[in-house]
Order: C-alpha cells, then sequence, then structure tokens
C-alpha cells in the first residue's frame, strides 16, 4: 500500500527527483481516469441509441393505430359469391392505408421511458409506398448515432 505523508512529500521535493512508485500511480490514473471517460461516452451512446430505436417503436404502433382506424379496399379483390339460397354478398379484402406524411399523425408521445415526451418527427425518414394491388407499405426509418440506419419492425409490411 502507498501511502504518503506530507514529510514524505516534502523530501521527494527536496531532492529533486520523483520515484517509480510516484510515476506509476500518476499514470494508473491517468489510465483509470481514460478508461472512466471512454465508458461513461459508450454508455451515453448506448442509451441514445436506446431512445431512438423506442420513438421509432412508438411511431411505428402509431402508424399502425392509423393503418386500422384508415382501412381501404383493394378493388382488385371485389367478388359477389352466390349463396345457396340464391342470394349473393360481396366479398372483398382491405388493406391499411398510411398517411403521406408523419405530421398527419398529430402528437405522438413517446411513453415508455420514464418520462412522457413528445417525439420530433423531423428525425425520422418515412415513405408510404403503393403496390400494384393498391395495398400500401411504409418505410419509417431513423439514423443512430454510430450512423447507422435503424428500420422500424413494421416496415415494408
Amino acid at each position: 500500500m502507498l501511502s504518503l505523508s506530507l514529510g514524505d512529500f516534502m523530501s521527494y521535493k527536496k531532492r529533486g527527483s520523483i520515484t517509480l512508485s510516484v510515476i506509476l500511480f500518476i499514470l494508473f490514473s491517468i489510465s483509470v481516469l481514460a478508461a472512466g471517460i471512454y465508458s461513461l461516452s459508450y454508455f451515453v451512446q448506448n442509451a441514445k441509441a436506446d431512445a431512438l430505436i423506442s420513438e421509432c417503436d412508438a411511431l411505428d404502433n402509431a402508424l399502425l393505430s392509423y393503418g386500422i382506424a384508415h382501412k381501404i379496399v383493394i378493388p382488385t379483390s371485389t367478388e359477389f359469391i352466390s349463396e345457396p339460397d340464391g342470394g349473393e354478398h360481396l366479398h372483398f379484402k382491405t388493406s391499411y392505408s398510411y398517411p403521406t406524411d408523419l405530421k398527419e399523425l398529430g402528437t405522438v408521445r413517446n411513453e415508455h421511458g420514464w418520462f412522457s415526451q413528445e417525439i420530433d418527427l423531423s428525425k425520422f425518414t418515412y415513405k408510404v409506398t403503393v403496390n400494384s394491388d393498391l395495398s400500401q407499405t411504409y418505410t419509417l426509418g431513423v439514423e443512430m448515432p454510430n450512423g447507422s440506419i435503424y428500420t422500424s419492425k413494421r416496415s415494408g409490411k
């Protein structure tokens, strides 16, 4: 155990030399400090990435709710089906309809964290694609702190 008293420090100063143990202690302290700073920056970057993923998932859920509330009929799937008693009924397939812009969703709040907060929609990339059968899919993504692009779970479905 390294223990220095004021008298020891003064004797080092008088002699004009620093011992090897003091140099090692300083180097060890600097390396621990550097490791702590690196770990903290890594932790902060991961926390930012987790927050962006959580916001993207909240937007994904908002788009699903919007799509359920705004279904469209696929015109190519419409057909009349005859029943045995001579009647007919209309059979058709539906698909979700998505907004052309995220601002049409209104205010979206992220309720998954410690605090409820309004999501800034300008961070996200969003595009709606109309397929050949007139059904719609969307692509929702966000740029992560490390430069990669996170695409939501329901994108393209």
